[in-house]
């Protein structure tokens, strides 16, 4: 089965309000969406702007597939310090009660810190095994309201960016109901874009979809830059992946949300064509 809709991550347009496109993007035709936490794009600790935004989003006939956690550099569930790491869980916790109330039932979350910096054998051993310990409790709160846990592979610079760090957490975490959804554009920029899918396997549930030219995270349209969008699809298609594929594109030059739709369009074409495609 091939027939994977394309939705739409509200992070493409992190320099505006959610409130401000979500009408355009369902005159684009887009009605799957990733709802993004970015600071000043919603406040997900204001109850009245979820309860506007849960109103919007039933009124535009929108589906809120998923929920994207907060990043921060002061949010570390690897954090040797005690503190940072109770603050950080509850700051995610929140997040996920967020997810909850608006529908959204996939938490997606960074399992490393966003931060950059060498790392010892030893150092990455501890960091990790914190990390897992601090998702194993917000993937248990998570299943108490009916919301699923999915870890996104990092971009491999950072401190536990690294695909070995991601697949060790989610061995840590085996036989416990959790995901994972895969960034194409930061595997791109690991090298191990074609293999990673066999080797998450079953708990793939979604893709962040954005390409790149192999240098820089990008996040530009499929079919903009370097991936072979052709294979990657058809290695999805032979372990029998379901799930969505949520354009994450980036809004770093966009004040409003034009230009950028129409290059969601024109990345989705690219995934719809090759689905077409695979299906005959």
């Amino acid at each position: 089965m091939t027939n994977w809709p394309v939705g739409l991550s509200t992070g493409s347009f992190y320099r505006m309000s959610i409130f401000d496109v979500l009408r355009p993007v369902r005159e684009n035709g887009f009605t799957l969406l990733e709802i993004s936490s970015s600071q000043g794009h919603l406040d997900y600790r204001e109850p009245e702007d979820l309860k506007r935004l849960s109103v919007q989003l039933r009124d535009l006939g929108l589906e809120p597939f998923s929920f994207h956690g907060p990043l921060s550099n002061h949010l570390d569930l690897s954090s040797q310090d005690e503190g940072q790491r109770e603050r950080s869980v509850a700051e995610l916790l929140q997040a996920a009660e967020a997810a909850g109330r608006l529908g959204a039932a996939h938490f997606v979350v960074h399992p490393g810190p966003e931060q950059t910096g060498p790392v010892g054998e030893e150092q990455r051993g501890e960091r990790l095994e914190r990390a897992a310990e601090a998702l194993e409790k917000i993937r248990s709160h998570c299943a108490k309201i009916g919301v699923v846990l999915v870890l996104e592979n990092m971009l491999p610079h950072l401190s536990l960016g690294k695909t070995d760090d991601l697949l060790k957490i989610i061995s840590a975490l085996d036989g416990q109901e959790f995901g994972v959804c895969l960034d194409t554009g930061h595997a791109n920029l690991a090298g191990d874009i074609y293999d990673l899918p066999g080797r998450i396997g079953s708990r793939l549930k979604m893709l962040h979809a954005h390409d790149n030219r192999g240098r820089h995270d990008d996040h530009l349209a499929p079919g903009q830059g370097r991936i072979d969008w052709q294979l990657l699809l058809e290695r999805l298609a032979s372990q029998g992946f379901v799930g969505p594929l949520m354009l994450e594109l980036s809004g770093e030059n966009h004040d409003e949300p034009g230009q950028l739709l129409q290059e969601a369009q024109a990345g989705r074409e690219v995934l719809e064509r090759i689905q077409r495609g695979l299906q005959q």
